[in-house]
């Protein structure tokens, strides 16, 4: 993973910081990460949205 210094900071100390027994809030994470120009990949192998095979 790559991310600005600051931003990561942001990303975590917004998202990172829920109750232990609340269940992720994915939709935050999603928008943070958009916000601050991460770019959420899938599991190794796949290709990044947008990608197409030549």
């Amino acid at each position: 993973m790559i991310a600005a210094p600051s931003a990561f900071a942001r990303l975590i100390a917004t998202v990172g910081t829920q109750e232990r027994r609340d269940p992720p809030n994915f939709e935050l994470f999603d928008r943070i990460s958009a916000e601050i120009g991460d770019e959420i990949l899938g599991p190794p192998g796949t290709l990044p949205f947008g990608a197409t095979k030549t």
